[in-house]
């Protein structure tokens, strides 16, 4: 939908089909590295969060990331 307008970069729209594509690959994805495995768990947990919770985590102290 933003093709029309010039792009944006990095993002896509699915399709009918690609959508199923993406669905059956996120579903496969999930099965193998949480499902089948007994020292693993789900969890689906907001990204912004108050920032104690990311000095707590340690995310503050130890995370890099060149592109920030």
């Amino acid at each position: 939908s933003s093709e029309i307008y010039g792009g944006l970069g990095s993002t896509w729209d699915y399709g009918p089909l690609g959508v199923e594509l993406k669905r059956h690959v996120k579903e496969a994805w999930w099965r193998s590295v949480v499902l089948d495995r007994d020292d693993m768990v789900g969890l689906d947990a907001a990204i912004l969060m108050h920032p104690q919770v990311w000095v707590a985590s340690g995310h503050v102290e130890n995370f890099t990331d060149p592109l920030v």
